[in-house]
């Protein structure tokens, strides 16, 4: 049986949608992060699911689910969940800032 993991990032990620969501609506909140973890599930068990996105990181994938991007990539385990964004979110611009790191003023 095929695994998943949860980035460092990646858990921030889902850490702050939880937040955000269960300011409102707590059991909302908890029901997404149930479905999510289902997402994973299947994403272990196809590892091809989604579409590749080489232009962000090479070897990455992605599948939408609801408002959400997950982003991950093929390991020996299974896969490694590596962000999870909203899609409103510019993906280029977060890819980006991993790539690049943080600006530093001399």
């Amino acid at each position: 049986m095929n695994k998943y993991r949860i980035s460092p990032l990646a858990y921030d990620d889902l850490e702050q949608i939880f937040l955000y969501i269960a300011e409102r609506n707590l059991n909302a909140a908890q029901k997404l992060m149930n479905d999510m973890i289902k997402q994973f599930d299947l994403a272990a068990q196809n590892s091809s699911i989604g579409s590749a996105k080489d232009e962000f990181m090479v070897g990455m994938r992605m599948f939408p689910y609801k408002k959400y991007n997950i982003y991950y990539f093929k390991a020996p385990h299974g896969i490694e969940i590596f962000r999870v964004l909203h899609s409103a979110r510019d993906q280029s611009e977060v890819f980006n800032s991993i790539i690049e790191g943080p600006e530093i003023e001399q």
